[in-house]
């Protein structure tokens, strides 16, 4: 036989046989499941692609489904060593790019099934692994990142919503949550103490856990009270320190131990006025402590001015006050408001000849209010004073409107918020020298010692005979406190925490 013919037929019997081959080639091996992490318990769970039963008919990767680690996924300790390396911008900067960096994941895949150009140029960049776009897609990217980077979740203790505390308090409250949730910066969270439970085990118990259910980044607090531990950061707010100034009124144990010792448990701590911060006598934040002065506020419907002849008229006859000054002092009903101060000034007034004046004394009836009561008689002037009780809110503004002036003369006041709400109102305020009412006043206030009878009786005479020249002046210092300012500061905290 030809060898070169042997060899020709056998070159002809291997080409028939390469389609075959070829198929076995495009079928593949068995399918196949792989695992990169085995399950503690069971079998594995894998997502198994059969090639053979193809529309296509072409090899497929068979890819796994990681499991969860015994402590957690593994992306999740993935996440936490790579944050180790992302540039400072707190966790929210953090999760932004991690949500927009899954956007861009996908767009990068369907614009390359769809043939799009505009997303192919994905790439890694900076320390922290940010993922951009090219040229042709960064606006994409940007408007991806701004649908995905969600607020901050922080939960919020409203237990001074749920339950009495003082009117001032309540506003403060309330107003600082209705104005960031407008804003939308931070997602809040209402945490609200059902019915009947006991504050104090509700913050230590259910609190946490709370917390750790929400996902939420911390708590904070309005009151000095707040979680003690569990997940998160705390923030508490210290209102006043009335021991500092010789006051026993929310001066007990309790109160000394979340304003002292207690403080160190927080992560941040929330004052109104550096007069407050100062008696905690810790490093304000700007100096490297801990300790935030973050104003209160005053709201739009003390600066609205109504028609004439309206509420302000329905007001003065709704309390049945006379016309004539009136010197109003709010909720002075407690020892420390110093009602008698007052008292011992109108009364000095008086005894000069002076123009007549009529006190007005909101509030409850209280045993400290009888005993200041019990000193109007000794002073020779019964006639000049009024107790019309409690006020309704809505009538506030009305009632500042028409009076004269609003002594505030506590010896411990954490903020104020009467000398604010006046000055919104163009009422003249007298407040004491050095305290945190005379700095929420500034220039705006008259300053006197209230243990000095005619430093006080001269500051209401001045105050009554300018009370229409300050009429349109003394809002502007109120302006300056808005409602805004407040959850601004609020949010600046947590950012910071963040």
């Amino acid at each position: 036989m030809d060898p070169g013919r042997g060899r020709e037929e056998r070159g002809r019997a291997e080409a028939r046989r390469q389609p075959a081959a070829a198929d076995e080639d495009l079928q593949g091996p068995p399918p196949r499941a792989f695992a990169d992490r085995a399950p503690r318990h069971g079998r594995p769970r894998v997502r198994l692609v059969d090639q053979r039963n193809s529309p296509r008919h072409r090899p497929v990767r068979v890819e796994p489904r990681r499991h969860p680690a015994p402590h957690g996924r593994v992306s999740e300790r993935r996440d936490r060593a790579e944050a180790r390396t992302v540039p400072a911008g707190g966790r929210l900067a953090r999760a932004a790019d991690h949500a927009q960096a899954h956007l861009l994941r996908h767009a990068l895949v369907r614009g390359r099934a769809r043939g799009r150009s505009d997303v192919h140029d994905l790439r890694c960049e900076g320390p922290g692994g940010r993922i951009g776009l090219g040229a042709q897609g960064r606006q994409s990217a940007a408007r991806a990142g701004e649908l995905t980077a969600r607020p901050m979740r922080v939960g919020f203790d409203t237990s001074v919503l749920a339950r009495p505390h003082p009117p001032g308090l309540v506003r403060v409250v309330a107003e600082s949550l209705a104005e960031l949730e407008r804003r939308g910066a931070i997602d809040v969270v209402r945490l609200i103490p059902p019915e009947g439970a006991k504050l104090a085990r509700w913050r230590q118990t259910e609190l946490p856990r709370a917390v750790r259910r929400a996902g939420l980044a911390g708590v904070h607090s309005f009151v000095s009270a707040f979680p003690l531990r569990g997940p998160g950061k705390r923030v508490q707010t210290i209102h006043e320190l009335p021991w500092k100034h010789g006051v026993r009124e929310n001066a007990d144990l309790r109160h000394r131990l979340w304003a002292g010792p207690l403080t160190v448990r927080a992560d941040a701590i929330v004052t109104g006025t550096r007069a407050v911060a100062r008696d905690l006598g810790k490093p304000l934040a700007e100096e490297g402590g801990k300790v935030h002065v973050v104003p209160w506020g005053v709201g739009r419907s003390f600066a609205e001015e109504p028609a004439p002849g309206t509420v302000d008229e329905v007001v003065l006859a709704r309390y049945r006050l006379p016309e004539r000054p009136l010197v109003l002092c709010l909720g002075a009903v407690r020892a420390k408001k110093n009602l008698a101060a007052v008292l011992r000034g109108v009364a000095r007034l008086a005894e000069r000849g002076g123009e007549t004046v009529h006190v007005v004394v909101t509030g409850a009836d209280t045993p400290d209010l009888r005993r200041d009561l019990g000193l109007v008689a000794r002073l020779g002037i019964s006639g000049q004073v009024s107790t019309p009780g409690v006020i309704e809110e809505a009538d506030l503004p009305g009632l500042l409107r028409l009076a004269a002036v609003v002594p505030v003369l506590s010896r411990s006041e954490g903020f104020g918020l009467p000398v604010l709400e006046a000055l919104a109102c163009g009422t003249p305020v007298i407040v004491p020298t050095g305290s945190a009412q005379a700095e929420v006043a500034g220039e705006a206030g008259f300053r006197v010692d209230p243990d000095d009878a005619d430093a006080v009786a001269d500051a209401l005479a001045r105050a009554v005979r300018e009370r229409e020249e300050l009429r349109y002046v003394l809002p502007e210092r109120a302006r300056r406190f808005p409602w805004s300012r407040t959850a601004e500061g609020i949010e600046r905290i947590w950012e910071a925490l963040g």
